[in-house]
């Protein structure tokens, strides 16, 4: 009975308001009244549901002799908070509502355009990609060490670096840059079908041949830009066996590193539904054509 009226007593006397400095943990909490630092305790003065955050403002009562008597968040904190969380858990509830309406909209209208059979040539596309070796390429001891379009993208975005992006294994990942950008925009592309209003619409399921295509053609173009280079230099000694020589060396490299080049798996199953892909996407231009 004592303990009750010291509670009434105690919510009936004017409240001072505070503000967390400190949490309490293994050492008391502190709040600060104006200017005045009080320490508190969980168990000795906390009373609300929620606990202490640093910062938050807080309703301090002191006894007759000036004691801190209990803490309580500020009656405006708490309903800012449940206020908050109210509306966190309708903006989750309403977006959850229109969420499923649209992706059921996408996945209808993926059905019809660009078809069934183009979104799983698109996946396979994806998983030749990221997941099966483009090349591999055989080592002087005789291992073979693949490498999927994916990270081929890496090392190209590596530039000095190209050595470690090879030689770190699974663990080092470095970006795939500007190419992977473009590669996940190839990929995209065939998906934005249902929505772009043109007749040649049917065109962006030709855009992951396209890119491989147009990557082809950046290595290739790349590797005789270093010979043309190392020909220029041999030219520059001035000597006409000694350009020779070098000449007859990069080709002796070139050949041994074309016969330690194989295409992997990746490269069939990219090209054969990215192939697929274009392929149905020059059929609907041809079909929109005619209707």
């Amino acid at each position: 009975m004592g303990e009750d009226m010291e509670r009434v007593a105690s919510q009936t006397a004017a409240a001072q308001r505070g503000r967390v400095l400190q949490v309490p943990g293994e050492q008391d909490g502190l709040i600060s009244i104006d200017g005045h630092q009080h320490a508190f305790g969980l168990r000795q003065h906390w009373r609300s549901d929620a606990p202490p955050a640093l910062g938050a403002w807080v309703d301090a009562w002191f006894d007759a002799s000036g004691n801190l008597r209990e803490v309580r968040l500020s009656s405006n904190t708490a309903m800012a908070g449940e206020r908050a969380s109210e509306l966190a858990q309708a903006a989750l509830a309403q977006a959850g509502e229109h969420a499923l309406p649209l992706a059921r909209q996408a996945l209808s209208r993926w059905r019809e355009t660009p078809g069934v059979t183009a979104l799983c040539a698109l996946a396979l596309t994806l998983l030749a990609w990221t997941s099966l070796d483009l090349f591999s390429v055989r080592g002087l001891a005789g291992q073979s060490m693949g490498l999927s379009l994916w990270q081929i993208l890496q090392v190209s975005n590596s530039a000095g670096d190209a050595l470690a992006a090879l030689q770190y294994g699974p663990g080092y990942r470095p970006s795939a840059g500007l190419y992977g950008l473009l590669a996940l925009t190839s990929l995209a592309l065939p998906l934005a079908m249902p929505w772009v209003r043109h007749r040649l619409a049917a065109l962006l399921l030709c855009a992951p041949l396209l890119f491989m295509a147009v990557l082809l053609l950046r290595g290739w173009q790349t590797v005789h830009a270093s010979v043309a280079n190392a020909n220029a230099a041999a030219g520059a000694l001035g000597s006409a066996q000694a350009a020779q020589m070098v000449e007859q060396m990069q080709r002796e490299l070139m050949d041994q590193f074309w016969r330690a080049l194989s295409l992997g798996l990746g490269f069939y199953l990219a090209f054969g539904a990215a192939l697929l892909l274009a392929s149905l996407g020059l059929l609907q231009l041809q079909a929109g054509r005619r209707a």
